[in-house]
C-alpha cells in the first residue's frame, strides 16, 4: 500500500494553503466554489483517503461576519491564477486569533478572484522566499501577517519587489500601508472601566516589548493613569514573558511578590490568553473574583466566554482586519504613487462577570 496523501501534498500540488486545503475538505467557509471543486477533485485523483464533502452539503453563506462595505468598482480583480502570499509565523498559525485573521484574508481572496498561498516568513539571508514549485510572476503581492523584524521585512521588500501590506503591525523603517486594530484605545477601554469598576490599583500584566500591539496597549492603560493620577495610584506593571511555558510560574512568582492592597485591584492583561491564565492561577488561591480581583483581557477570542467567571474583555477586529489587507493589497496595486496608508479598526468593550 502507498502513503497516503497529506494535505500539505495538495496544497502544494496546487499552489494553495493548506488553510485553504482544510477549510475544502471540511465544508468551511472561505474557499471560493471553483477553488473547492479543484481541492476536492485534485485530493480525489490523489487518492486522499478521508472522507470527502459534499458541495451540495455545503451552507450557502460560512462567513458569519458583516463586512464593512468597500468600493471595488476602480480596484483590478486578479487572474484566476493570480495569487497573494501570505507570511505567518507557524506558531501563530494555531492560535484561533490569527486563525480568524487568515479567514478574513480567505474571503478577501474569493472576493477579488485570486487565490493565496501561506507560507512561514524566511530568515534572511539564507531561507529561500518561497516554495519552488511556486510561480513568483503570478504573485499580486505580499501580506505580513502579525510582528517580524525590521530587516526581515526589508529583505522580503527587496527580493520580491512587490506591493506588501503589514497586518497588526507597524515597522518605523519600512515605508509600507498597515491594518491594525487601535490597540492604544483598547488599553484605555480596559483600564477605564476598571477605574469604573471601584479598582485603585491597577496592574498591567504582559510584556510591552512583545509586540507593538501589547506596546500600545500597555500605553493606553499608561495614558488613563497619568490621566487620573490624583484619583489613583500610578499604573503597575508585570512583565510576563509570553509564548513561554513557565507563564504561569511567572505569574505567580509576580502575585506572590507583590504588595497588593486596597482590594479590589484591576489587572489589564495584554491578551486574553494571559487573563485566562490569570483568572485560573487566581481561583488556583482561593482569590474570590470579582470581589477581590477583577481582571480584563484583550482581544475577546473563544476561550473567554468560558472561563470561570466569564472574561470580560475588549473585542477586536479579527475576521475584517485580514479582509481590509486584502482590500488595502488592491488598491495599492491599482495605485502604486499614494501616500502609505495605515487603516485603523476600532475596539468595543465586552463586559463579562471577571469584572
Amino acid at each position: 500500500m502507498g502513503k497516503k496523501v497529506s494535505m500539505q501534498q495538495i496544497a502544494n500540488a496546487l499552489g494553495l494553503s493548506k488553510f485553504a486545503v482544510s477549510n475544502a475538505l471540511s465544508g468551511k467557509g472561505g474557499v471560493s466554489a471553483e477553488t473547492r471543486n479543484r481541492i476536492l477533485e485534485t485530493a480525489r485523483l490523489m487518492g486522499y483517503e478521508k472522507k470527502l464533502i459534499k458541495l451540495r452539503d455545503l451552507p450557502t453563506n460560512q462567513f458569519d461576519h458583516q463586512i464593512q462595505s468597500v468600493n471595488t468598482d476602480q480596484l483590478p480583480l486578479a487572474d484566476k491564477k493570480k495569487f497573494i502570499l501570505i507570511y505567518i509565523d507557524a506558531v501563530r498559525r494555531n492560535s484561533s486569533f490569527w486563525e480568524k485573521i487568515l479567514s478574513g484574508i480567505t474571503r478577501g481572496c474569493e472576493t477579488f478572484g485570486c487565490d493565496h498561498l501561506i507560507t512561514s516568513p524566511p530568515s534572511p539571508p539564507l531561507d529561500v522566499l518561497f516554495p519552488d514549485y511556486i510561480d513568483l510572476s503570478a504573485c499580486i503581492g505580499v501580506i505580513l501577517v502579525g510582528t517580524l523584524p525590521s530587516d526581515t521585512i526589508g529583505w522580503i521588500q527587496q527580493q520580491l519587489k512587490l506591493p506588501t501590506i503589514l497586518v497588526d503591525h507597524e515597522d518605523a523603517i519600512a515605508n509600507l500601508d498597515s491594518v491594525v486594530n487601535d490597540n492604544i484605545y483598547a488599553g484605555k477601554l480596559a483600564c477605564r472601566y476598571l477605574l469604573t469598576c471601584g479598582c485603585q490599583t491597577i496592574v498591567f500584566v504582559g510584556n510591552n516589548q512583545f509586540s507593538v500591539s501589547f506596546h500600545d496597549r500597555y500605553w493606553g492603560s499608561y495614558i488613563v493613569m497619568k490621566e487620573t493620577s490624583i484619583l489613583s495610584k500610578p499604573l503597575q506593571y508585570w512583565q510576563i514573558p509570553y509564548y513561554q511555558e513557565n507563564l504561569q510560574e511567572d505569574l505567580l512568582a509576580k502575585l506572590n511578590g507583590s504588595k497588593l492592597d486596597q482590594f479590589p485591584i484591576g489587572f489589564v492583561c495584554a491578551n486574553d490568553d494571559i487573563a485566562v491564565k490569570l483568572i485560573t492561577l487566581l481561583n488556583e488561591h482561593n482569590y474570590e473574583i470579582p470581589a477581590d480581583f477583577k481582571v480584563i483581557g484583550i482581544d475577546n477570542d473563544d476561550k473567554a466566554p468560558h472561563t470561570k467567571p466569564p472574561l470580560t474583555s475588549v473585542n477586536l477586529c479579527k475576521e475584517e482586519l485580514g479582509y481590509r489587507a486584502v482590500v488595502s493589497l488592491f488598491q495599492r496595486v491599482n495605485r502604486p504613487g499614494k501616500s502609505t496608508e495605515k487603516v485603523l479598526l476600532s475596539a468595543e468593550l465586552i463586559i463579562r462577570q471577571s469584572c
